[in-house]
């Protein structure tokens, strides 16, 4: 076999490969674009000596050596336009020895997937309808600074295989150019099928001519390239909903890795638990066009051994908060800024791109959509400048102390509300614990609602916690939120009294408590009864005094004025209606006498 791996006397461009049997579209379009959009990035996959490509997995360079003998017809699934051209064979081979030595582990998968795998640069993914897409597709390809592909998927097996216009569902394609068509001002998007096949049944004959005309002299191989058509951007909105960027211009310059636990898999905002999973708090620097990739530590398309086994990986997210009080992100305690969405697939990405506030603490937050997901987790960090070191987090190694946790419910004997004067004797009803320090420190206490199922905010209680003792007894704030907390200082001589409630008496539901602390501490996860307040001493005769002393007055102040107005030289004032408060005492005296 030739071993010419490159075309001679021009730079390899996306037509020099074609899929072939294998359903391993998401790599053959990824190679596409980066064929057409920098084919120096391509030749740099492919070492000569010794014959290597060189693939990333999850942040690290990984080398796969190549045998040309082994390379037959049988396992040339792809196949190159070009006589004695091998970089098309060369690359499926080593990608499928990268998963493992078998093509079938190629079968079905995500453009965001290989684009990260040979470059080892982060993907972003978005729905052609988010805001500002078309623009950063346009600016991207024309600085050459991104790779662009694109394809519509659909889990349901009921639907349709192809969109009305001929675009294959489940099926990607790439994105080489941008062009508007100054006639209409219409949008178009330059496409290729990996297949080699014109799929978009009508395509606007002089839009296509006006565009091939216009880069005919820098791509003249494109025009008569099979399966490479103009589709308007609103026909791909409509029937893609996958655009995957490749950002080319940004270096690695940091790797961590953590896991999702029982105690640190929150799920996303959705969720009460969601202060629970790891964060990141990161400088200032960190606010500009620093991209974050994070993946699934382990790789099922590695893993797999049977090919009708579909990839199903946990969706995943990245949420960029601003805090408010401290560090961890309680419910109470932050605000979104950005969020990537989130994906069923291996890795997702975002760009932090944000306005950051001086004075102000931002926090990185990564999760799993849904809470209680026990799996490992990468992540890394791309920026064109140098960034300072981050370090993973988590809300149970904030404080020194292990978290101690208190799973307990608001039922009809228990939930007596906020403390008030008309609700007093009520909120004695509620779940008290006992806490003690062994010296004095500083404490969170985090409080959460727990509901079966995702529910809005609005269903939520507005919630406080109180600590009560001899000497403490402030009021806590209540706020409507699927989690808050509270920091308090407490002593080492007092016992304390931790009473988690709901704003409003009888709001029934299920809460857990969360106590941390730096020094060591005994939570006392009985229920208990907060003890009742005896009644004042001498309280109901101090009552009866008073009432008899401001009987007496007022009687002898009446009958002062009778008198006054009999015997009085001067003419009577005319008779006045009696002020409210006049009448209401009047009343007050004859109930009194009534009594007595």
């Amino acid at each position: 076999m030739s071993t010419n791996v490159w075309p001679s006397n021009r730079e390899p461009y996306h037509g020099d490969i074609v899929q072939g049997r294998l359903g391993n579209c998401f790599l053959i379009a990824s190679l596409q674009a980066l064929a057409s959009c920098q084919p120096q990035l391509l030749k740099s996959i492919i070492s000569l000596s010794p014959l290597t490509c060189s693939f990333y997995r999850q942040g690290q360079r990984v080398e796969i050596p190549v045998i040309m003998e082994s390379l037959t017809n049988e396992y040339q699934y792809c196949r190159s336009t070009v006589t004695d051209v091998q970089w098309p064979y060369i690359i499926e081979q080593a990608y499928a020895q990268f998963y493992g030595g078998r093509y079938e582990n190629l079968a079905g998968g995500n453009t965001s997937e290989a684009l990260y795998d040979l470059l080892g640069k982060p993907v972003e993914e978005f729905e052609p309808t988010d805001h500002g897409v078309w623009e950063k597709i346009e600016k991207g390809l024309a600085e050459k600074n991104a790779l662009i592909t694109c394809g519509a998927v659909v889990t349901n097996d009921a639907t349709a295989a192809n969109n009305s216009n001929g675009l294959v569902i489940n099926h990607a394609y790439s994105i080489l150019a941008t062009f508007v068509y100054q006639q209409t001002r219409e949008k178009y998007v330059l496409i290729h099928n990996p297949h080699g096949i014109n799929h978009i049944l009508k395509e606007n004959s002089r839009a296509r001519n006006a565009f091939f005309t216009l880069i005919s002299k820098s791509h003249p191989l494109w025009s008569n390239t099979s399966g490479t058509q103009l589709l308007s951007w609103p026909e791909l909105q409509r029937t893609c909903n996958r655009i995957q960027i490749c950002h080319l211009n940004v270096e690695s310059r940091q790797l961590l890795s953590g896991d999702w636990s029982i105690m640190t898999s929150g799920g996303c905002s959705n969720f009460p638990t969601f202060y629970r999973n790891p964060f990141i708090l990161f400088p200032l620097s960190y606010s500009k066009k620093t991209i974050l990739v994070l993946g699934h530590t382990i790789d099922q398309r590695h893993e797999r051994t049977e090919t009708d086994v579909k990839l199903n990986y946990a969706q995943l997210g990245i949420t960029i908060v601003e805090l408010k009080f401290h560090t961890i992100p309680v419910n109470d305690n932050y605000e979104i800024i950005c969020q990537s969405k989130f994906w069923n697939k291996r890795e997702v990405a975002v760009t932090i791109d944000i306005e950051a506030k001086q004075g102000k603490q931002y926090a990185v937050v990564l999760s799993t959509y849904y809470p209680n997901i026990n799996t490992s987790f990468w992540l890394q960090v791309f920026s064109k400048q140098l960034l300072s070191t981050i370090e993973l987090r988590t809300w149970i190694n904030v404080f020194q102390q292990t978290v101690q946790t208190i799973h307990g419910e608001w039922h009809r004997e228990n939930a007596g509300g906020r403390r008030t004067k008309s609700t007093s004797l009520t909120f004695y009803k509620n779940p008290a614990y006992l806490l003690t320090l062994s010296n004095a420190s500083r404490v969170r206490l985090i409080l959460h609602q727990s509901f079966p199922t995702v529910v809005p905010l609005a269903q939520y209680y507005p919630i406080g916690i109180y600590v009560l003792s001899t000497t403490n007894n402030e009021e806590p704030a209540f706020v409507r939120a699927r989690s808050i907390s509270r920091l308090v200082h407490l002593n080492s001589e007092e016992e304390y009294y931790v009473v988690p409630t709901c704003f409003e008496a009888n709001s029934f539901g299920k809460f857990e408590l969360n106590v941390l602390c730096d020094v060591p501490f005994t939570l006392d996860p009985t229920e208990r009864k907060l003890p009742t307040p005896p009644p004042i001493e001498n309280e109901t005769s101090a009552q009866t005094n008073t009432t008899k002393t401001m009987v007496s007055t007022a009687r002898k102040s009446m009958t002062t004025t009778a008198t006054t107005r009999t015997t009085g030289t001067k003419e009577a004032p005319k008779k006045r209606n009696p002020s409210l408060a006049t009448a209401r005492l009047s009343t007050l005296i004859d109930e009194y006498s009534k009594r007595t």
